[in-house]
């Protein structure tokens, strides 16, 4: 299990676990996950963006599709059958994680 910054470098990773773990388990029993799911990361306030309405939004940790939501854990819509809306979404969000 691996975090990375937006710059590419490794700020987190963790090696060492059954494969028949799934990768939501096994984040959140890695330091980070850990550290991230009892808000010990210290990380910045919410914030608003920019040409945005006035609601904060916080700093996000992107995954795929096997992870579950938290309040810093931004994954795309899952399944077939998607509005159009959901799928730009998920399309952004992939084009974020490259």
């Amino acid at each position: 299990m691996a975090v990375v910054d937006a710059e590419y470098s490794f700020i987190s990773i963790d090696v060492g676990s059954y494969g028949k773990e799934s990768d939501s388990t096994i984040f959140k029993n890695c330091p980070f996950g850990k550290k991230l799911y009892a808000g010990l990361l210290n990380l910045p306030a919410p914030v608003v963006l920019p040409n945005t309405d006035n609601f904060p939004e916080p700093l996000v940790v992107i995954g795929d599709e096997a992870f579950g939501l938290h309040k810093n854990l931004l994954r795309p819509y899952p399944g077939r059958g998607l509005t159009q809306k959901r799928k730009i979404f998920n399309y952004r969000l992939s084009r974020a994680r490259r």
